[in-house]
């Protein structure tokens, strides 16, 4: 009788004890490569024209493959520009650190295209950007200016 109350003890005492942590999946790039590989473009002023900058990569996590797409600005369009702009395009990446429920930190990588509109004198006429992570996140497009023409 003494050894099933110690076996049962034993048992209790092993469901008890502290469970090991398991590691929370990181959501980041494996893979990124833009075309062109600067992952930025700046056109010529002009009254009609565009830059575009094209990226790809490969996510791990098991959420999403991979994300891929572009940053494109357009001037002129449907009607030329009386005075020229600058157009440019850049992809930029990045990679923020969270807490899970029990404290423990993970990783997820974002990828952020933008399109700018410049005058002449660099000033900002209008900015474009949206963002996406590997963790399946989309933010909607945040536009701050106008667009020219």
């Amino acid at each position: 009788m003494k050894n099933i109350w110690l076996v049962a003890c034993l048992v209790a005492l092993v469901m008890l004890a502290p469970q090991p942590a398991h590691a929370q999946v990181d959501y980041v790039f494996s893979y990124f490569q833009c075309d062109p590989s600067s992952c930025q473009e700046t056109g010529p002023p002009e009254t009609i024209g565009s830059v575009l900058v094209s990226f790809n990569g490969t996510c791990t996590g098991g959420v999403i493959a991979g994300l891929n797409g572009s940053a494109k600005i357009t001037i002129g369009v449907p009607k030329a520009c009386s005075t020229p702009y600058v157009p440019y395009a850049l992809v930029e990446t990045s990679e923020s650190e969270y807490l899970d429920d029990c404290g423990e930190p993970y990783y997820v990588d974002y990828v952020t295209e933008t399109g700018e509109v410049f005058s002449i004198d660099g000033i900002t006429v209008v900015n474009i950007s949206n963002t996406s992570g590997c963790d399946g996140s989309i933010t909607s497009p945040v536009v701050i200016g106008k667009k020219p023409c």
